[in-house]
């Protein structure tokens, strides 16, 4: 999982640059191998990735994309992207991961319903709430893949 997100951070990395956006790197999640079909993973971090570098379009501030990972329980990875942009309403975040509801004036509505299918389909779950500082939080988990022991 973490070699996956430095590879959409390499993907992102000139729109991080053009919109001066900072980035925290806090992986610390000891095991974060899973089987997954790798491209659809990587297409959920890139969508979360995308979604959290346009939140932050009208932050006249210091914006900062931050990625994390832990282990709520020592079988699953648990992996986050926060934003400190405008964050999320309560009637949004019950809808957000609903087909066709977007709050962007081009947007489809797909890209979060679709992730939330692709994490769906690896065992995991997804979600999104607002961090305490500011900004948003979108997470999801999978289950990792142990080593059996000897």
């Amino acid at each position: 999982m973490h070699q996956l997100a430095r590879d959409i951070l390499n993907l992102s990395r000139m729109e991080l640059e053009r919109r001066y956006i900072s980035l925290e790197l806090d992986f610390k999640a000891q095991i974060d191998e899973v089987y997954c079909e790798r491209v659809q993973i990587q297409q959920v971090l890139l969508n979360l990735v995308i979604n959290a570098i346009e939140a932050m379009t009208d932050n006249s501030g210091l914006c900062t994309l931050r990625l994390s990972s832990s282990h709520p329980r020592p079988d699953v990875i648990r992996f986050e992207v926060a934003d400190n942009g405008t964050g999320l309403s309560e009637e949004v975040i019950g809808k957000i991961f609903d087909s066709f509801y977007t709050t962007k004036p081009e947007g489809m509505g797909m890209g979060l319903t679709i992730s939330h299918e692709i994490i769906k389909r690896h065992g995991g779950e997804i979600g999104a709430g607002n961090r305490q500082e500011q900004g948003s939080v979108f997470w999801f988990t999978l289950p990792v893949h142990q080593q059996p022991v000897n």
